[in-house]
């Protein structure tokens, strides 16, 4: 599970691919997802197909089943071979039902057939379905863990990316001083050998890795780094960052599976109140994911 919804699609006629790809990409935004749209046309089907196929794990391929000089179940044959679980739509001016009789002749099942005409109301439909098998609860709560981690990585490369980069002993001094007088004294006295060791030779990018220095921690220091420098953080970034990344992310990882008015629910305990967690609550994070995602990005990009 993942922030990105991946299409691969191959279609010629490129102003009729254009006017029904903003809807698609619009209808995935609206549900919280990035939409990755990979757009090939029937010369590419000539190359390997693999290659295509290797560039990413594919959560949805469209294809017209008329292409010119492709045959539409032979394709179909190969992307099975090499992903098996993706969801797959066939669609033709011809309509449908012409496409099901030569899938069925060929004893090729597990594909969405729909009108040319109609793939515009079809896509939204398909993508939801395969949103729903995604979105069983315990998938999404790891999804929210995995990508709160990854953006925990965003912030050490970034910080590791300054204080290995072109700054001066005087620069260096001064950030390793608000880590070892507002993160260090204060949070680690009880190990003292260690301590010590990071205040004779001190190393921003060993503190990083540590386990003295967890992903909070971290976000101390980039928010710290924030005020310094333009970055593209606000004056809201730590707060908000904790609140709705890193504090969601723990609750998650305490939750237990419940039933709540007929619905299958995670309830989880934030330190003050239960917290039911649910489709809504999982939409509302995916939002809030997408939006540090950017901003992270965007700061590592500064350095």
């Amino acid at each position: 599970m993942k922030l990105e919804y991946n299409i691969l699609w191959f279609e010629d006629d490129e102003v009729w691919y254009e006017s029904i790809i903003g809807e698609v990409k619009e209808h995935l935004v609206k549900k919280a997802f990035i939409p990755c749209i990979a757009w090939k046309k029937s010369d590419d089907l000539g190359k390997d197909l693999k290659s295509f196929l290797d560039q990413g794990e594919f959560d949805l391929i469209l294809m017209d089943y008329n292409l010119p000089g492709v045959l539409g179940d032979e394709i179909i044959g190969r992307i099975r071979h090499f992903s098996l679980g993706v969801e797959i739509i066939f669609y033709s001016a011809d309509g449908a039902q012409k496409i099901r009789t030569e899938l069925f002749k060929k004893r090729i099942d597990g594909v969405y057939c729909t009108n040319r005409d109609e793939v515009y109301d079809t896509v939204p439909q398909i993508i939801d379905a395969t949103l729903k098998k995604v979105e069983d609860l315990n998938s999404v709560r790891g999804l929210v863990i995995a990508e709160a981690s990854d953006q925990d990585g965003l912030i050490k490369e970034t910080l590791k990316t300054y204080w290995e980069g072109d700054v001066n002993a005087e620069e260096k001094q001064e950030l390793w001083g608000y880590v070892e007088k507002s993160i260090i004294d204060k949070t680690h006295k009880d190990d003292k050998k260690k301590i010590e060791k990071l205040k004779k030779d001190p190393n921003l990018a060993t503190f990083l890795d540590g386990y003295l220095c967890d992903a909070s921690k971290r976000a101390r220091i980039l928010h710290w780094l924030g005020k310094k420098l333009d970055i593209g953080l606000d004056e809201t970034f730590l707060v908000d960052y904790q609140e709705k990344v890193l504090k969601k992310r723990n609750l998650l990882a305490h939750v237990k599976p419940t039933h709540l008015g007929g619905k299958k629910v995670l309830v989880g305990f934030d330190g003050k109140e239960e917290i039911t967690v649910d489709e809504d609550f999982f939409q509302t994070v995916r939002e809030d994911l997408a939006e540090y995602r950017e901003i992270l990005e965007k700061s590592q990009k500064k350095f």
